[in-house]
């Protein structure tokens, strides 16, 4: 895990070189390995997101299912699932 300055993670699940980058928040959630999530990013739960997988910048996950290697650049809403 490596949180950068300013980065909240709430006390959550997040598994090895994972990345929380600047100003990003994560509350509820579980973070599998080699994620990445993006400078201002909120993450939301319960969400569950798998490996590899990028959050950009900016982008806000609320109770969503995101599947391994996947980029995630847009906006994820409540019960959905990234395949």
């Amino acid at each position: 895990l490596v949180l950068t300055v300013g980065g909240e993670d709430k006390k959550q699940p997040l598994f090895k070189n994972t990345k929380v980058k600047r100003g990003a928040y994560i509350n509820g959630s579980i973070l599998s390995w080699d994620c990445t999530v993006g400078e201002w990013a909120r993450i939301e739960g319960p969400t569950v997101i798998a490996e590899s997988v990028k959050v950009k910048d900016e982008v806000r996950i609320t109770q969503a299912m995101i599947m391994s290697q996947k980029d995630i650049a847009a906006n994820v809403e409540k019960g959905a699932i990234v395949m």
